[in-house]
């Protein structure tokens, strides 16, 4: 469990520093996970710095999901910072987004100054699920997703 916490602390950190001071290489457009990963987006325009506790919730959502069988990536978007978390086999890895793909997800996903919203995006690149001002369990998104027919085919084949 310590190292668990100590690996979500740390990813959250990296995470805020290459919010910072951003990225070595160029801003990745989302259209390049279409196919590849689903997205949760978590979309906080509140101003504050945030609720520390629900950002590690969401990065536990990636860490239990093992082996990454769901193809999950994590989208944080703020006023500050705009990164794309992702699980890998040799640990996560955080990858500043373009600025247009960050409007585009605001817009999509309605996430509104004062708001924050949660959102599942599937491999197609359509909103899956909104959560408004709620934090959904690692449980409620592996059921969203394990109910979708792109990860019933994939269940089929492994």
């Amino acid at each position: 469990m310590k190292k668990l916490f100590g690996s979500i602390i740390a990813l959250g950190l990296i995470a805020h520093l290459y919010g910072l001071f951003g990225a070595a290489a160029d801003p990745v457009r989302l259209q390049d996970f279409q196919w590849k990963k689903r997205l949760i987006v978590d979309c906080d325009l509140r101003g504050d710095k945030g609720d520390e506790k629900n950002a590690e919730s969401l990065l536990r959502i990636l860490q239990d999901d093992e082996d990454n069988l769901r193809r999950l990536a994590l989208v944080e978007v703020s006023p500050e910072r705009w990164v794309v978390i992702f699980a890998k086999a040799d640990g996560q890895e955080a990858m500043k987004i373009d600025e247009q793909d960050r409007d585009r997800f605001v817009s999509l996903i309605q996430c509104d100054a004062g708001q924050r919203v949660i959102a599942l995006i599937g491999l197609d690149g359509g909103v899956k699920q909104i959560w408004r001002d709620e934090m959904p369990s690692s449980e409620a998104v592996y059921a969203l997703i394990d109910a979708m027919p792109m990860r019933l085919q994939e269940m089929r084949q492994d």
